[in-house]
């Protein structure tokens, strides 16, 4: 895992490393961290033998965190919900990730229930304030009806700009992705919840590639930054189409990643080492995740009243 890179996209660039840190020692952690690896590697290699075992370790995984869950506690709530999450990670099937995502909900609604003082702040903590520094992000804000933001026509449009000037071949698949997913979002409307979580399970697709290139690339390589910004774009702005879904994946942290990778691009330089990039590669990107911004900006005055 280490190796990989797989453990940086575990949930979100710079949360879930120091998360899962906290509870590694616990049995169903491991479990679950090993059936993430094997899911990963049969991933990339499209191995039948990998597929058994991959299927066999989520399996066994499933089992120590339902072992568990039935002794949860605050020694080993850290453990269970970065089991869940990491569960929810590596399974393909829509039936079983939204079983997994509902368990995910409730693990966290019960630790804050029972006031566990936990890893669980790591995810649903206090917020960072959005880097609004930049005044074209409020003119931004400003300039949208909320008919297209809920439509997500603007983000359409941002990640068909994205897809027309890559020519990194794993973002340009993962944009078509994204842009299947938004408009079969508008094709139909799914009401029951369970049936949410199953839609949003073909969001994270594409998400196999993301630590490959992770290793290729290096993590803060501009196209892997893009492509991962408005990967959490789309994931809060499904939210009028799928919110029993949304709500069980931390759209408030997400909003504060988006954030972090509009921090990281504004800070890069231009350089000629072995990641070369250019001054107007750095700004395109951030001419592109200004959607990005928008969407985590309305996200938050929506709903925690604040940036």
């Amino acid at each position: 895992m280490q190796q990989t890179g797989a453990h940086t996209f575990a949930f979100a660039i710079w949360c879930m490393p120091e998360f899962i840190g906290q509870a590694i020692q616990h049995s169903c952690a491991k479990a679950a961290l090993l059936a993430l690896g094997s899911h990963h590697l049969c991933s990339i290699t499209r191995s039948s033998a990998l597929e058994q075992l991959s299927q066999s370790h989520l399996t066994k995984a499933c089992a120590k965190l339902n072992e568990a869950i039935r002794d949860f506690s605050e020694d080993n709530a850290d453990a269970v919900l970065a089991s869940s999450v990491m569960l929810g990670w590596s399974t393909g099937e829509k039936c079983q990730y939204a079983r997994i995502l509902q368990g995910t909900s409730a693990i966290m609604r019960q630790a804050k229930e029972r006031g566990y003082q936990c890893g669980l702040n790591v995810l649903s903590g206090e917020l960072e304030p959005l880097p609004v520094q930049n005044r074209r992000i409020v003119v931004a804000y400003l300039g949208f009806s909320e008919d297209d933001l809920i439509h997500m026509r603007p983000l359409s449009t941002g990640l068909q700009r994205l897809l027309a000037s890559s020519s990194h071949v794993e973002v340009c698949t993962a944009a078509r992705a994204l842009l299947d997913f938004m408009r079969n979002l508008r094709l139909k409307r799914v009401a029951d919840p369970v049936e949410q979580m199953e839609t949003f399970n073909t969001i994270k697709s594409w998400i196999p590639w993301a630590p490959v290139a992770t290793l290729g690339l290096g993590w803060r390589s501009i196209p892997i930054l893009t492509m991962m910004c408005f990967y959490h774009t789309v994931s809060i702005a499904a939210e009028s189409y799928l919110p029993a879904a949304v709500k069980a994946v931390f759209p408030h942290k997400r909003t504060q990643v988006i954030g972090r990778i509009y921090t990281a691009l504004a800070d890069m330089k231009p350089s000629s080492g072995d990641l070369p990039v250019t001054q107007a590669e750095i700004d395109e990107a951030l001419d592109q995740v200004t959607i990005c911004m928008v969407y985590a900006v309305r996200y938050r005055t929506q709903n925690i009243g604040r940036w």
